[in-house]
């Protein structure tokens, strides 16, 4: 009874977002998110929703950390995973402010409650202009010399990033395809060169004779 009591207590506790609250919530704030993108059929997420709510409940009235939960199935929600490539279920994504609509891939080696408490205790705002304190000493001059751009130039700049990035992802697309033929030829290859290989082998073993029978065989 007392087990079923805690589950309903913690069922459902972090905040469930999609395509249409999810800037709002998380982009446009000033605390940090972390986020659990699942599918509700995906056995795996069914196991670790409960440590997930309560890890919510961790930081429930929070002023510095979000915890939520994004469906990949529902509409809205599907929207949001596809942007974000998501592919596995349950994912994890942690996003820090000021401004951060990209997040950053939660890779460690354990989605147990200990190992998502110790990760969220991590979690805080990533070094910007309004967060020095958790720059480093070349990160503090990178940014010094952006921020000293015109607000024009800062937004040309990152059009080329995101051009640069994309070219570098089509590099790599081309480098897959490439690299798909090649194995897919090989196969082909190799399952031709094997065929041929057992009809010689069967024809050798039907060449050589059997040697005849003792009489203590007989």
């Amino acid at each position: 009874m007392l087990s079923l009591l805690a589950s309903i207590g913690t069922a459902q506790a972090s905040l469930e977002l999609n395509h249409a609250t999810f800037e709002a919530a998380v982009v446009h704030q000033d605390r940090s998110a972390f986020v659990m993108f699942y599918d509700p059929s995906c056995s795996y997420c069914t196991k670790a929703r409960p440590d997930w709510d309560a890890l919510a409940q961790d930081y429930e009235g929070s002023t510095t950390l979000l915890i939520a939960a994004v469906d990949c199935t529902a509409s809205g929600g599907s929207i949001l995973c596809g942007m974000f490539g998501i592919d596995a279920y349950p994912s994890f994504r942690s996003f820090h402010p000021p401004n951060d609509s990209e997040g950053v891939n939660y890779d460690g080696d354990s989605i147990s409650l200990e190992a998502l408490r110790k990760f969220a205790a991590t979690i805080g705002p990533a070094c910007s202009w309004l967060s020095k304190a958790r720059c480093t000493e070349a990160e503090l001059a990178s940014l010094e010399e952006f921020v000293a751009l015109p607000q024009a130039e800062r937004d040309e700049l990152l059009d080329q990033l995101e051009t640069k990035l994309e070219s570098e992802e089509w590099r790599h697309e081309l480098v897959r395809r490439a690299a798909q033929r090649q194995y897919t030829d090989s196969e082909t290859a190799l399952e031709q060169r094997r065929a041929e290989f057992e009809r010689v082998e069967r024809l050798v073993r039907k060449a050589t004779p059997r040697a005849s029978p003792t009489k203590d065989e007989l």
